[in-house]
């Protein structure tokens, strides 16, 4: 019997025992390092397996473990097992195990000896991982009413331009994510933020803090925080995703395992070739690359006078590679530089529409995003590289 075949049996006579679908995670030294389990079919669950497992085990370097399951996996589990960089391929009840490479090998009755009788021993993950305070920050957002965005003609730049300020006032511009207090790496990441809006307004927001996990991707931690915090494993109707970076495959995968069949996805800069199961089944709407920093422009006087939005240009440095290069680039500082650019444009444009009356859903939609920004700051996400942004922007608010 090969390594293979042997760990895909254990997990079918794990789930036969529990009534559980069963994924395993095992190391190439034979060592389980970790057991997911769900019930019921995979596509009723952002819960499932696969992903429970990897997720609690992101920091044990999983690249070289193989990856058995009881069940197909979905495009969420595909995708987690992609940007982890999961190298041996799934195996999985009723598809043929590897026949070449180390888990061909024959596994010896010694060996298997050992691995069952650590089976029981091993963490069983039901639950991907969480981190509670952040699940609470995403969740958290500004206490007015929120603004009626169908009202305001320029929304989907609205919204773009809050997620590029977001990171004006988060930027990292450490590639190696030290979280030492000093290094201004308070949470580590690749500089991405994203918002969730349900019927046109802010219900969930997220920012990268890979450092904390490696799945904390912005869009993963936003998502898994609202439907937590919902009781839910799907989005609502009429929801919609804005993020500042093209979805990764984790992301994308995530992404279309919970929407609705009305969810809407659109991003500010595209990442290289990337195709994921978003772009292979037309749920993007590509809005150029990124935001361009916005220059204000003023039509007539007093109660007559409008703000022109930014527009969605590519400011995109002619490098190679993919988009998070950039991110993380040791010239990056440049483009958090430009970012900042974001929160003055809503602070100036809050300034502009102040004579126009409180019904005006154009200066309903700028307070509510600058009422996000606030509660980004006091939630303690911003690093010291945006902290003197705090003083002279938010005090005008």
């Amino acid at each position: 019997m090969t390594k293979a075949d042997f760990f895909l049996q254990l997990a079918e006579e794990k789930k036969r025992r529990d009534g559980k679908e069963i994924s395993l995670l095992v190391k190439p030294d034979l060592r389980i390092v970790g057991v997911g389990t769900h019930s019921g079919a995979a596509t009723a669950t952002y819960d499932t397996a696969i992903v429970n497992v990897l997720s609690n085990c992101a920091g044990s370097d999983p690249e070289d473990c193989l990856c058995v399951t009881t069940y197909a996996p979905t495009y969420m589990c595909k995708g987690m097992k992609e940007t982890l960089r999961v190298k041996s391929a799934f195996v999985q009840t009723g598809v043929p195990t590897p026949r070449q490479g180390k888990w061909a090998e024959v596994i010896e009755d010694d060996e298997q000896n050992v691995a069952r009788a650590q089976l029981p021993a091993v963490s069983l993950f039901d639950k991907r991982y969480t981190d509670e305070r952040l699940k609470e920050v995403f969740t958290r957002i500004p206490t007015d009413t929120g603004p009626s965005y169908k009202g305001c003609k320029w929304a989907d730049a609205l919204y773009m331009n809050t997620v590029m300020a977001m990171l004006g006032t988060t930027w990292n511009p450490n590639k190696g994510h030290d979280s030492s207090p000093e290094s201004g790496d308070k949470f580590g990441g690749n500089n991405v933020a994203a918002l969730l809006l349900e019927k046109d307004r802010i219900v969930a927001w997220g920012l990268n803090v890979m450092a904390q996990n490696k799945t904390f991707h912005a869009e993963t931690i936003m998502l898994s925080s609202y439907l937590a915090a919902k009781n839910v494993n799907k989005l609502p109707a009429d929801t919609k995703i804005v993020t500042s970076l093209r979805p990764c495959h984790m992301c994308g995968g995530f992404i279309y395992h919970v929407r609705d069949d009305s969810t809407e996805v659109v991003y500010g800069m595209s990442d290289g070739k990337l195709n994921t199961v978003l772009s292979d089944n037309g749920l993007e709407e590509h809005l150029n690359l990124l935001v361009q920093a916005p220059v204000l422009k003023s039509k007539g006087e007093g109660r007559n006078q409008s703000v022109e939005p930014p527009r969605i240009q590519d400011l995109r440095p002619n490098i190679a590679g993919p988009s998070t290069a950039v991110l993380v680039d040791t010239d990056a500082y440049k483009l958090g530089n430009a970012f900042q650019q974001f929160p003055q444009w809503l602070i100036e444009t809050r300034k502009k529409l102040a004579n126009k009356g409180n019904d005006n859903d154009d200066k309903k939609a700028v307070n509510h995003a600058l009422g996000l920004l606030k509660q980004v700051a006091v939630s303690g996400m911003m690093t010291s590289y945006g902290i003197d942004l705090i003083e002279t922007f938010f005090s005008q608010t």
